[in-house]
């Protein structure tokens, strides 16, 4: 048996309303049931979101990094048009040099794609552990009836034979080269048709629907057998007429039914709807997953849940959970953030700021994957690369992890940036991190993540996320910044949340 072990997600805290937009652009079209969508910040893309999704789907399914033998990664808006997002991933994860990282893009249909090519491996018995990530940011021209769709998101699937919580029943196609929607090469903004009926009827639904019932004919299954529908989501409502055509039950289409919320995350659509059903299905209902790309087709996936689902649902961290931190933009600062008004690539180098020149060579393991040293003789947590102990000045050490939670020990507020007014003021820390020993060793610096400076404070917990940090000679520069961790709440007296 082969399936799904372990999953994560990532959906940036930034959102915009479609009322907002709407307040700009009045004539622009309406995008059926979708009320907001999230937001890449300017440190964050594809492979930032990506990183993000996969730690959490990495620890949900309780395996070792280690032992993943294949990264699977999906976009259509990778930060690079020629350079592999799976091989930074592998980088910044900790996954062996020996992985296979397989880079999939150019329609919307690869999230589920990768998917089901990972778990055929599996199946086969080539690889044991898979990790497939689907992480889009797609962007639609000012004015355009997509702007208020599009929205940014990734999400991340362990895939293997052990304590498995949806096993894999089979796949279908559907291949379709109408296009209504697309991207031509060297622009960052999508085109379309005006014709949205004709997309939504001919392109959409056809293709959709083609690849499910292929897969529910060679599966021997009917409509009414599926629990669960998830597919693209080109806006609010179509997930509801394909279940109807289908002969799926109405309630099959509400659990995966995101956009509203989150709108059309592109590759990652279906799969984060997928992760709803995993939050909340029980041992043996099925699932249907159909992924969809304009100009590409449909691939279809159906799973059984097994009787491992219950357990794993205690162990996750939900995707309500994740969605939960939400700061509204006004349509200027949402405008900054797509490249609408256009801003200096330069960003405030976080801890690790990854440099392209040859001598990153030697210190990429430690800036992108976290590497840290340890002294044999003191102790001592010694971090970024060094040749002797800033303790003890030992030369002796043991690679390890560089924890990733700490506490603040003092902090300095900078109010000149390079990449204008807006940003500032940036916040700088030094951080005692979570175990680690040794008077001076232990203590990193570096910026933190959009923050409300009133709102730091010595001692404050905070943690180290991958961002974006500018760039060189064209190429993304990536690295890690701190950002608070919500402490929790109170009870009269100061003790630790009861419940109350």
């Amino acid at each position: 048996m082969a399936g799904i072990i372990g999953y994560g997600a990532y959906i940036p805290s930034l959102r915009i309303t479609a009322k907002e937009i709407k307040t700009v652009w009045p004539m622009a079209g309406n995008v059926p049931g979708v009320k907001e969508k999230p937001v890449a910040d300017l440190d964050e893309d594809t492979v930032t979101m990506a990183v993000m999704a996969a730690k959490r789907a990495i620890t949900h399914a309780g395996v070792e990094v280690e032992k993943i033998e294949a990264i699977y990664t999906a976009s259509t808006s990778a930060p690079c048009e020629e350079k592999s997002m799976a091989a930074l991933i592998q980088t910044a994860i900790g996954a062996p040099a020996e992985v296979l990282a397989v880079d999939m893009g150019q329609s919307t249909r690869a999230g589920v794609a990768a998917l089901v090519n990972c778990m055929a491996q599996v199946r086969a018995g080539d690889i044991n552990l898979g990790l497939v990530i689907a992480s889009d940011n797609r962007l639609a021209r000012a004015g355009d009836m997509l702007e208020q769709s599009l929205g940014a998101g990734a999400v991340a699937l362990v895939v293997g034979k052990e304590t498995v919580i949806a096993d894999f029943l089979g796949a279908a196609s559907f291949t379709s080269e109408f296009a209504n929607i697309w991207r031509p090469r060297g622009e960052k903004s999508l085109r379309r048709h005006e014709d949205s009926r004709l997309e939504k009827e001919y392109g959409f639904q056809r293709a959709v629907i083609g690849a499910s019932l292929a897969l529910l004919t060679r599966l021997g299954l009917t409509g009414e057998s599926i629990k669960y529908l998830a597919t693209a989501e080109p806006d609010g409502k179509s997930l509801q007429a394909v279940a109807k055509i289908l002969g799926i039950q109405p309630e099959a289409a509400k659990t995966a039914n995101l956009a509203p919320l989150l709108g059309d995350t592109g590759t990652a659509a279906p799969l984060l709807g997928l992760v709803t059903v995993l939050e909340q299905g029980k041992l043996g209902e099925r699932v249907l997953v159909v992924g969809y790309g304009s100009g590409a087709g449909s691939d279809a996936f159906a799973l059984g849940l097994t009787d491992n689902i219950a357990a794993k649902m205690e162990q996750a961290m939900t995707l309500a959970e994740v969605t939960a931190e939400k700061n509204y933009l006004s349509y200027t600062a949402y405008a900054k953030r797509v490249g609408v008004l256009n801003v200096p690539p330069a960003l405030p180098d976080p801890i690790s700021g990854y440099s392209s020149q040859p001598g990153m060579i030697r210190d990429v393991e430690y800036l992108i994957g976290l590497k840290a040293l340890e002294c044999e003789k003191c102790g001592s947590l010694n971090y970024p690369y060094r040749d002797y102990c800033i303790d003890c000045r030992g030369q002796s050490f043991k690679k390890v992890n560089l924890p990733r939670r700490g506490r603040i020990v003092t902090y300095n507020v900078q109010y000149v940036s390079p990449i204008g007014p807006e940003e500032v003021p940036v916040v700088v820390c030094t951080v005692r991190l979570d175990g680690a020993s040794g008077e001076r060793g232990g203590k990193v610096s570096g910026a933190m993540v959009a923050v409300d400076p009133a709102q730091v404070k010595i001692g404050l917990p905070v943690e180290l996320v991958f961002r974006r940090c500018g760039e060189e000679l064209g190429m993304p520069k990536y690295g890690y910044k701190f950002k608070p961790i919500p402490e929790p709440k109170s009870c009269e007296g100061g003790v630790p949340d009861c419940g109350a």
